[in-house]
């Protein structure tokens, strides 16, 4: 499940969060909140009447609207007959912390989603997000006190030049800060980005030789 979560650019350093979504509230939310919210005039006031009156339970619903969706690809695993090992169920999510602005995002949806998954893989885009390479130790630590034992964590660090130059050293570092807390296993954006740069890939090369994941 690549990209698993409601349409948003949240590896922004500031999210795109479309608005329109916020119709897809009502027919999720109970009797009463639909009433109050078509009793609005209009998609703006019906919007604004969300999020100010009905923010958690929006938030919930949304919540699970995902964990539905991945129960339902864990049972077609499971009825297929093959070993997990041969058919991982993953997600992939960005991470931004509850405090921040925006509030949380895919980090909060990934508790709830962890029963139903194998691997939960956090997109750690430190130069999308405006990071320091720092932060993407921080976030793997947070995730990994808050996942289940049997989650595994394989982070996915920035390689590529998208929004700011990443030179090869600070890849070295952002990949390192990736293997911390349970992570046992580590992904990079782009792997043509690495490919291409012989100085990424010896780093990669190094990272990996010397890495014992979960030690």
């Amino acid at each position: 499940m690549e990209d698993f979560h409601w349409h948003a650019q949240f590896e922004e350093e500031e999210p795109i969060l479309p608005g329109y979504l916020l119709l897809q509230l009502v027919p999720g939310c109970s009797r009463e909140g639909a009433r109050a919210a078509n009793s609005r005039s209009d998609v703006a006031a019906k919007a604004r009447w969300i999020l100010t009156e009905q923010q958690a339970a929006w938030r919930d619903w949304r919540a699970g609207v995902l964990v539905d969706r991945a129960g339902m690809l864990g049972a077609i695993v499971n009825a297929s007959g093959r070993k997990r090992c041969w058919a991982l169920t993953i997600a992939h999510g960005r991470i931004r912390n509850s405090t921040e602005r925006y509030g949380s995002s895919s980090e909060s949806i990934s508790y709830p989603l962890a029963p139903e998954i194998d691997v939960f893989s956090p997109m750690v885009y430190h130069g999308r997000m405006g990071r320091k390479p720092e932060w993407v130790r921080d976030a793997v630590e947070r995730i990994s006190a808050r996942l289940p034992d049997a989650t595994r964590i394989w982070p996915i660090v920035q390689a590529h030049s998208s929004s700011a130059p990443i030179s090869a050293s600070e890849f070295e570092e952002v990949m390192r800060n990736g293997a911390a807390g349970r992570a046992t296993g580590l992904q990079m954006f782009t792997i043509g980005a690495v490919a291409e740069d012989p100085a990424k890939l010896a780093a990669m090369r190094r990272i990996y030789r010397a890495w014992s994941p979960g030690g």
